[in-house]
């Protein structure tokens, strides 16, 4: 049962919240490293009075750990999760938070509220991260949904090494068709010299038109998160890294890159 302590000292006052813990069924970790590929592991939001509604007060966090070369993939089967709207959008009073890794500091993939289904989701590794929080009124039915590996459909969970005078080439999935909807995906591409620099040249892309990019997005991080430099070549845009380890991740339309190395 969830309770409050409030605890006064000298020189301040502090509000203390207990509430639900993994032993209750709010969070922990879910392993499917034993688990086939698309055999789901199932995940609810907490009812412990058995009232058809969540608990108040929650904040629950699992971390899902894949099968090593899979990734992960959530998939709702019932949501109703408080939200409110006006006119300039919805706000998440509870929300569902999905991140791309294996902590609270991984990449978000979304955040979610209100009594449609968000879309289903892939990792671009073997871990992903849950949150699920609610404040202390207007708990409603909550989630219901399905943990499991699934088999890549791009990216790679390998390092790429570059160091080669043949340019590479990485494409985007059903290319030169349209790619999957819900797609992420990773690259890490790396130099034999620290020294070298990495150039990435797109030479056919074709994506979805959003405001900054807020839909599907190529996204390039040079080490240590520094921004790439980029200009724009005869036979489309170059991006040269400052050093010679290059991350990609990627929520596309149709992309195909050659890559080469100074």
């Amino acid at each position: 049962m969830s309770f409050f302590l409030l605890c006064f000292l000298s020189s301040f006052s502090a509000l203390v919240r207990f509430t639900y813990g993994a032993n209750s069924g709010c969070g922990g970790v879910i392993n499917l490293r034993t688990s086939s590929v698309n055999q789901g592991t199932t995940m609810r939001s907490l009812d412990a009075d058995s009232d058809g509604h969540y608990e108040p007060n929650l904040n629950c966090q699992w971390l899902v750990a894949g099968r090593q070369g899979k990734n992960v993939r959530l998939r709702f089967t019932e949501f109703d999760v408080e939200s409110a709207q006006n006119e300039t959008g919805v706000f998440c009073w509870d929300y569902i938070e999905v991140r791309d890794g294996d902590g609270p500091y991984s990449p978000l993939i979304g955040r979610y509220c209100g009594n449609g289904s968000p879309p289903t989701v892939d990792t671009t590794r073997n871990f992903m991260w849950i949150k699920f929080f609610s404040d202390s009124t207007d708990n409603r039915v909550g989630f219901t949904a399905s943990v499991s590996n699934v088999e890549p459909v791009c990216g790679s969970h390998e390092v790429i090494n570059v160091s080669s005078t043949v340019p590479q080439t990485l494409v985007s999935p059903n290319f030169p068709r349209n790619y999957p909807p819900n797609v992420r995906c990773q690259w890490v591409l790396t130099a034999a010299d620290r020294y070298q620099k990495i150039h990435v040249r797109f030479v056919d892309l074709s994506m979805e038109d959003s405001p900054r990019c807020g839909n599907d997005f190529i996204r390039l991080e040079d080490e240590d998160n520094r921004l790439p430099v980029s200009h724009g070549g005869e036979n489309g845009s170059l991006v040269v890294s400052t050093t010679s380890s290059y991350t990609f991740r990627y929520r596309w339309r149709r992309v195909s890159m050659n890559m080469s190395f100074d």
